[in-house]
């Protein structure tokens, strides 16, 4: 779950630099699953749109596989991402599939 908060600002312009942020760290982070962002109420349907569509081009050459709900009522926006690579908890086990000395430590 994510949550913008404008801070009394520009909702479409501060939800438009956190759409394209959320996209980017999604794919830094290989973060995976279902996510949901709340954005700000927004008046108009047009800057819906515009979030919107800036979120969906950001994501549109993600190498996992997203998919992108429209908003709902409530000014959210539901997306799941494939996950690639080891899980954490395969991350932390050594090539005997016992716990690394850094996961006890």
């Amino acid at each position: 779950m994510i949550d913008i908060d404008t801070a009394g600002g520009q909702k479409t312009k501060v939800s438009i630099a956190a759409a394209r942020e959320i996209a980017a760290q999604l794919r830094l982070r290989g973060i995976g699953g279902l996510i949901v962002i709340d954005f700000p109420n927004f008046r108009k349907k047009k800057d819906r749109a515009d979030v919107w569509q800036t979120l969906q081009d950001w994501l549109n050459n993600d190498p996992n596989i997203t998919k992108i709900a429209p908003f709902s009522r409530f000014d959210t926006v539901e997306l799941t991402r494939s996950k690639s690579g080891l899980t954490i908890g395969q991350i932390t086990l050594d090539k005997s599939g016992e716990p690394s000395a850094e996961t006890v430590a």
